[in-house]
This record gives structure tokens, sequence and C-alpha cells, in this order.
């Protein structure tokens, strides 16, 4: 058995990434949420508004597809009907607020930026494809 203090210790200028992060990680979460949402709503609300309504018809119309695969389907903007059941896509249908929260977590976690730009992108995507579900 090894004891604690026979265990390598990294280099002094090296520090690790997926070492105890303490209260940083938590600091830099709550900083980056509160910049994304200043950000949101004001300077960005044009963009928002843009980026909610493409998503909403986007998501209709995947809706739409999925749903005609059992029938006859149709879709008037973001309402999907299917006989005479009847869906309307909402904002919390399409998973932004998610990938708000979970961008600012991933940039608040201590990795490098080719691992951050990875995470970012596969966690958007696997989002977007569970708010289908």
């Amino acid at each position: 058995m090894t004891s604690p203090s026979s265990l390598p210790l990294p280099p002094p200028n090296e520090t690790p990434r997926t070492a105890d992060v303490g209260l940083s990680f938590p600091l830099k979460l709550l900083a980056i949420l509160a910049v994304i949402g200043l950000l949101l709503s004001t300077v960005l609300l044009p963009f928002y508004t843009w980026l909610h309504t493409q998503m909403s018809l986007a998501t209709a119309t995947v809706v739409e597809w999925l749903v005609s695969g059992f029938g006859e389907s149709t879709r008037i903007g973001v309402n999907v009907t299917y006989g005479s059941f009847a869906v309307q896509i909402v904002g919390e249908c399409l998973g932004l607020y998610e990938i708000f929260i979970f961008v600012a977590c991933v940039l608040a976690y201590p990795a490098s930026w080719a691992q951050r730009g990875q995470g970012l992108l596969l966690g958007t995507l696997l989002i977007l494809a569970f708010n289908l579900v």
C-alpha cells in the first residue's frame, strides 16, 4: 500500500486541470451566468429574439417530420398537429436556457480552450437532440 506522502506531485509550474477547484469554479460560474444574462437581456436581446424564433420554427419542423412517420401531420408556424392531437412549440421546449447554463459551466471549468470547444460543441448538440425526445 502506498502512503499519501509517497505519491508523485505535479511539477510546481504545472497546475492539474481536474484537481480540486475549490471556490473558483462556483464564483466563475456565477460571474459568467451573470454576464450571459445581462448581455442577453440588453445588448443581445434582438439576437436572442431572432434565435428563439428560428429555433422554434426549426424544432416544429423536426417534430412535424418525426410525427409524419406515423401518419399525416401538419405544421402551421410553431403548431404541429397529428390527427386531433395538437402541440405548440414554446420557448421552454427549445433548450436555450439549458444551453446557456451549460456554456457557463464549460467556460468556468478549468480546461484547455480546445477541450472547452469540444465540450461546447458536443454538449450543445446533445442538449438539442434530447429536447426533441
